[in-house]
């Protein structure tokens, strides 16, 4: 996936946060206790990494703000006592800004400043390779987002929120849109949606909103792919995925 920089000419660096989880359960996906490989993480061998501690964080975090979010109500519509997606959520967005800390830290701390940031997550498919043109044009465009066409483009200011490429300016509005969950939920009396608070912090800080070509689809931990995206659209249809003798995934 990330081959096309290298081809190309750029060098990059990887800074990953993710959860110490040894299972995960989610209802709305057919996900119950499903085994998790917690080394997993290593393949991709990042410059920087912070692992935190799940439990830790639904109870410091998660299980204080998820009632008071959820008095805005439950897109999801979960009737569960956890109301799981929602909570996945807020981790979620922790997450996102634990990692764009690392990076601008980074940032502070080193004389070479980066030129262009890219947002993915690993859990995801790739159909096709980051378009460089993209890459370049967010180098010297402070205020553009590039994010893919596909799936968040049925209601009006929803914004795909699973893969950006942007200038490290634009990234800090794309990463840090945690810190407006209060502002959206409690003053602006908004359900909390991922895709709605991303096109909300966007345009809060005149962000300018590009599509990118890139395609994924959604790998569960059950190891089904969902999504066969296309443009404007993303059909959920799972698919079984299978680890072939090498190590190496197929559909």
């Amino acid at each position: 996936m990330l081959d096309v920089l290298t081809s190309h000419g750029w060098a990059y660096d990887i800074f990953l946060h993710t959860y110490q989880r040894e299972t995960l359960t989610n209802p709305r996906s057919n996900e119950a206790k499903v085994d998790l490989d917690t080394d997993e993480w290593q393949y991709l061998r990042p410059t920087r990494v912070l692992i935190e501690s799940v439990d830790k964080i639904d109870a410091e975090y998660v299980k204080p703000l998820l009632p008071q979010v959820l008095t805005r109500g439950d897109l999801w519509r979960e009737s569960t006592v956890n109301h799981s997606s929602m909570a996945n959520l807020l981790s979620q967005l922790r997450s996102i800004e634990r990692v764009t800390g690392l990076l601008l830290r980074e940032q502070q701390q080193s004389s070479a400043a980066c030129d262009a940031v890219i947002f993915l997550r690993p859990d995801v498919w790739f159909f096709n390779d980051i378009d460089m043109r993209e890459v370049e044009s967010a180098r010297s465009t402070p205020n553009v987002a590039f994010i893919p066409e596909f799936h968040a483009v049925t209601a009006a200011g929803e914004i795909n929120d699973r893969f950006a490429i942007c200038h490290p300016q634009a990234a800090e509005a794309w990463g840090q849109r945690r810190r407006l969950v209060d502002d959206y939920v409690f003053v602006r009396n908004q359900t909390l949606h991922s895709e709605r608070l991303l096109g909300y912090a966007l345009r809060l800080s005149n962000i300018t909103v590009k599509p990118s070509s890139i395609l994924f689809g959604r790998v569960r931990a059950n190891k089904v792919l969902w999504g066969q995206p296309g443009k404007g659209t993303m059909v959920v249809k799972p698919v079984k995925m299978t680890l072939n003798a090498l190590g190496g995934w197929r559909i």
